[in-house]
């Protein structure tokens, strides 16, 4: 089975997110682009798509960004597959 890039790219930024969620503070989407070497554009698309699924927090304005809801975590890969693929 072929994953998408897409599909690789909302992966990865959940974990980036994840892993930035000890300094409870919300992830911009500049920053994650930035620490995973992706386009800024392409990844906030991704990161909407996850948003819209239920599965990520987004807060807009200068202090918003992306946090992790409760069962962020706990959601098998399989789903992040469906909503990006």
């Amino acid at each position: 089975m072929f994953l998408s890039k897409s599909f690789g790219y909302a992966l990865r930024g959940i974990l980036y997110i994840a892993a930035m969620q000890d300094e409870q503070r919300k992830v911009q989407i500049g920053e994650i682009a930035t620490k995973l070497s992706v386009p800024k554009h392409f990844l906030g698309k991704i990161m909407q798509q996850v948003v819209k699924a239920g599965l990520l927090k987004s807060t807009k304005g200068p202090y918003g960004g992306f946090s992790l809801v409760d069962e962020t975590l706990a959601t098998p890969v399989i789903r992040i597959v469906e909503i990006i693929c």
